[in-house]
């Protein structure tokens, strides 16, 4: 009998995993699909860069940095000072321009939730009480919406609060071997089953059983480190059924809609640039100099809309007024990553809602001595969604599950 199953080979299970072997125990990853990292996805086009369709960057100097470097890949500081244009109503506006005349950046919000002591109430109630002109609340309402994922209706003031103090540290890097470089690191000592999806736990005194599609196996834990709206989708079901409050964590972490857009043009681009786009089609596009391949990061209805009619002309007609070298015949090719319509993943990261902190902090206990919990929503209640917060949940599991082991 093996001492823990791990399912789920995104970076927390991959995590968990290899500090569950690092320490002695016997591990088997079991993966439902064919490719192992999660949400981490890079996409390689003949000539260019890496581009990543998931994690984008390195937040800040932490635990993720410190793995990325330990992998032997290579990073590169980020551009912090891209010229930033907003696109409202099919106009461009410059960030500077815009500044010089006075308005209240949405990131000077930020600034100010961070600061304060939220109530747990709907982020948009807030905004709304904090005096903006029609122009801010609108880039106000979208910023929070790429950023987190989720309309301000939804989100916690105070859990958006929170996490904007967690993100505080400076600095970001982009990882020029490629981010997918990370999950085949964590790998490489471990025995990763791709294409077997686990479908049921069986826990009982000393022994979990794992069924799915051609799997059976047993252990003496289990690390369940799929995202927790797959559970509450019934794409993993326990025997006997997860508790009430249990169900309820499961439910109320949901995760962003969203996807990412590659698009690989005839020419480089002829500077850096960042746009956020406002409205039904909105999202953050991302160009850099003489690079051939514009980025677009869609979050909430945006992400849906755009994803299931992304091509040239649409992808023009969106970002046209931002990058206006950007022109019709301009476009070879367009990549897109629709993390809400993968069935084992149904999203992007889990976002900071109301109620949020609590459900955290039941979905990530421990649950009958043999089934740990991973995954970047268990950490939610402390840090942000990021490949920081994975790498931290794996590690956590892994010593909760090597502790009951020796118990």
């Amino acid at each position: 009998m093996l001492d823990a199953i791990v399912i789920g080979a995104g970076v927390a299970g991959l995590a968990a995993a290899r500090e569950l072997q690092r320490r002695g125990a016997s591990v088997v990853v079991l993966e439902a699909t064919r490719r192992i990292g999660g949400r981490v996805r890079t996409l390689r086009l003949p000539g260019e860069d890496p581009v990543e369709l998931g994690a984008q960057v390195v937040h800040g100097a932490g635990r993720a940095l410190d793995a990325v470097r330990a992998a032997g890949l290579r990073v590169e500081r980020l551009d912090e000072t891209p010229e930033l244009v907003f696109g409202v109503g099919g106009r461009a506006y410059a960030a500077r321009e815009l500044l010089a005349s006075g308005l209240r950046p949405p990131w000077a919000l930020d600034a100010e939730l961070a600061r304060g002591d939220l109530p747990d109430t709907p982020l948009a109630e807030l905004l709304a009480l904090r005096g903006l002109t029609r122009f801010e609340l609108e880039l106000a309402l979208e910023w929070e919406r790429q950023v987190w994922g989720a309309d301000a209706a939804e989100l916690s003031a105070a859990g958006v609060g929170r996490l904007t103090r967690a993100a505080s540290a400076p600095g970001e890097h982009v990882v020029v071997d490629g981010f997918d470089g990370l999950a085949v690191h964590l790998a490489e000592p471990l025995d990763v089953r791709l294409g077997c999806p686990a479908r049921t736990l069986r826990c009982s005194p000393g022994r979990v059983d794992v069924e799915g599609d051609g799997v059976a196996l047993q252990a003496r834990s289990a690390v369940v480190a799929v995202p927790p709206t797959v559970v509450a989708g019934g794409g993993l079901r326990f025997d006997p059924p997860l508790a009430a409050g249990k169900a309820s964590a499961a439910r109320a972490l949901r995760q962003a809609c969203a996807s990412t857009v590659a698009v690989h043009m005839t020419h480089p681009a002829p500077r850096s640039m960042t746009g956020l786009v406002v409205g039904e089609l909105g999202g953050f596009w991302r160009a850099r100099a003489d690079c051939r391949v514009l980025v677009g990061s869609l979050k909430g209805p945006p992400a849906m809309r755009v994803a299931q009619a992304a091509d040239a002309d649409l992808v023009v007609r969106l970002t046209g007024p931002l990058f206006p070298w950007l022109r019709a015949g301009g476009v070879e090719q367009v990549e897109v990553a629709r993390w809400h319509a993968e069935p084992h993943l149904l999203g992007g990261p889990a976002y900071p809602g109301l109620g949020v902190s609590d459900a955290a902090q039941a979905w990530r206990a421990p649950l009958r001595g043999a089934l740990f919990f991973a995954g970047e929503a268990t950490c939610l209640d402390a840090q942000p969604p990021r490949v920081d917060a994975a790498l931290a949940s794996g590690t956590r599991a892994a010593e909760q599950a090597l502790e009951a082991l020796a118990g």
